[in-house]
């Protein structure tokens, strides 16, 4: 014999709408639909409210430098200050003449700055007191930035970094490595269009009228700042200079946190929900109701040898 043709036939099962196999039936439709949406919201992950995404910043140094040569404790006056903004220069008490320069470097030729290097030499005049320069236990130092995301957040802010560095045997000359990293309270909004935060606001001008550590602590109550994560060797120096050496390297995969949109919020739930939906049927409905019938718990009455094509 030569096969010409294969039709499957199957086997369909009725009940009446008002019978309790109906009534089985409703239950595990809506059984399917709704334990294929309380599974994953029971993890508390079903609405993403936050996702995070990386990204190589663009810095850039604005040019503004603070430094402060202090004593013993944290509320010790300044023996003396330097800063790039004259309004502070301008400020009662010693000013120390201080030459700063900088430079980037783009290493993967990429456009976009991997590492920023800062120097400032601080150069004591020879009449200055050896007595107070010996008595340097801490320098206070900010740093003024601009930062941009390009990508998903789309934000450019003033920012920079305010760093204090211990020198136990006085004078000392300071070289640092380290990263320049975003901190965030809360995750940043998903803008289309560029967003200016903190536009008005540089982190010196708190400096032109309170102290450091209140600036500081003003600074802090941001939601996004920057966190320079050093590395540093200090130097005892006799010398009438001191040298402070700042390298900062920009994370090529910077960590933002950002509030998930409508979209992808809405996107991430269904996701989640069909994953489990179909198995979720496959398991009340190839398995549940087939025993249901199998077993005769529901009472039905059988149509067979249909053509599934008819």
């Amino acid at each position: 014999m030569f096969k010409v043709y294969d039709a499957e036939y199957r086997r369909r099962y009725y009940a009446p709408i008002c019978s309790f196999s109906t009534f089985c039936c409703v239950v595990a439709f809506l059984a399917t639909l709704s334990l294929s949406f309380f599974v994953p919201f029971a993890t508390k992950q079903f609405w993403i409210k936050s996702n995070l995404y990386y990204e190589q910043p663009i810095v850039k140094f604005r040019g503004e430098l603070y430094l402060a040569l202090i004593r013993d404790g944290i509320n010790s006056n300044p023996l003396y200050t330097y800063s790039t903004h004259n309004a502070i220069n301008s400020i009662p008490g010693d000013v120390v003449q201080t030459f700063v320069d900088y430079g980037n470097e783009d290493k993967n030729f990429d456009g976009i700055i991997d590492v920023i290097k800062i120097k400032a030499v601080l150069d004591f005049p020879p009449g200055a007191n050896r007595v107070d320069t010996g008595q340097l236990r801490r320098i206070d130092l900010a740093i003024g930035l601009d930062y941009m995301l390009n990508q998903t957040t789309k934000i450019a802010m003033k920012s920079g970094f305010f760093v204090s560095f211990n020198t136990p045997l006085g004078k000392s000359n300071i070289q640092a490595i380290g990263d320049l990293m975003l901190k965030q309270k809360t995750p940043i909004k998903v803008h289309n269009t560029r967003k200016q935060l903190y536009n008005g606001e540089s982190i010196f001008v708190p400096l032109f009228t309170k102290d450091y550590w209140n600036a500081v602590e003003e600074y802090n109550g941001r939601n996004e700042t920057l966190e320079y994560q050093k590395n540093v060797i200090i130097n005892f120096t006799n010398q009438e200079n001191i040298t402070i050496d700042l390298t900062i390297y920009i994370p090529t995969h910077q960590e933002v946190a950002y509030e998930t949109t409508m979209q992808e919020l809405l996107k991430m739930g269904w996701l989640q929900y069909f994953y489990l939906l179909v198995p979720i049927y496959f398991i009340v409905y190839e398995i549940v109701m087939w025993a249901l019938v199998k077993y005769k718990v529901m009472l039905t009455k059988v149509k067979e040898d249909e053509l599934l094509t008819s």
